[in-house]
């Protein structure tokens, strides 16, 4: 069995902690090029199958899969956030592959960081109104629980009482991570890949980070 690659292309990892802590109360940070070129490959093959994925939306989903790539790459990356994570570890993990279709709706994570990374092949998509991710200028209050903030029409009815706009519009690119605040409302866009087979859908895949009692306790709240 060949051994699993270096998952995370080289870079200032303290000048990302530096750039995100500098973003402001509700901070997105765009990383490109996130996984070497043989990390990104590894994680392609490995999502690239038709099972097992349950049905999520207009998509399929797979929660806390365990391949060694996924796993050697959410090592990778809380080491090189450690720094800014201190004593927080990966909760959750998740894959989402997503052909045409509507996206997923108003939401926020479960976690203290979040980062989505698209995985899938394809041309930028820097002006078209599909496939990327929209960050909008609320957040989840702390006292908000689980049942509601992971509720799409929750979401929406509580930004829009906020008169929430977009703050920020992520378009899609392969091996684009996004690092975020988890309290901040997002969505997807709608999706444009042919995603008949999973290897031709989008695939992104989320890791977050908390203290576990933290993402506990909010999913024991009451409403």
């Amino acid at each position: 069995m060949s051994e699993t690659p270096t998952m995370l292309r080289p870079r200032d990892w303290a000048r990302v902690m530096a750039d995100f802590e500098a973003a402001g109360p509700r901070p997105v940070l765009v990383i490109d090029d996130l996984f070497s070129v043989a990390g990104l490959k590894l994680l392609h093959d490995e999502l690239s199958d038709d099972t097992p994925w349950e049905e999520f939306a207009t998509s399929r989903r797979r929660n806390r899969p365990q391949s060694p790539g996924l796993i050697r790459a959410g090592a990778e990356l809380s080491e090189a956030l450690h720094p800014m994570l201190g004593a927080m570890k990966i909760i959750s993990h998740w894959v989402i592959a997503a052909g045409r279709g509507t996206g997923i709706r108003m939401h926020a994570d479960n976690s203290t960081y979040s980062m989505n990374i698209w995985l899938s092949p394809g041309p930028p998509r820097p002006t078209a109104a599909t496939d990327g991710m929209l960050f909008y200028d609320v957040l989840r209050p702390e006292r908000m629980p689980y049942s509601r903030f992971s509720s799409h029409d929750a979401c929406e009815e509580f930004v829009r009482e906020q008169n929430g706009i977009v703050a920020h519009r992520i378009p899609y690119r392969c091996n684009r991570a996004v690092l975020f605040d988890a309290r901040v409302m997002h969505r997807s866009e709608p999706v444009s890949f042919p995603g008949e087979a999973v290897s031709d859908s989008r695939i992104n895949l989320t890791y977050s980070w908390d203290h576990l009692d933290w993402a506990r306790a909010r999913t024991e709240m009451s409403a």
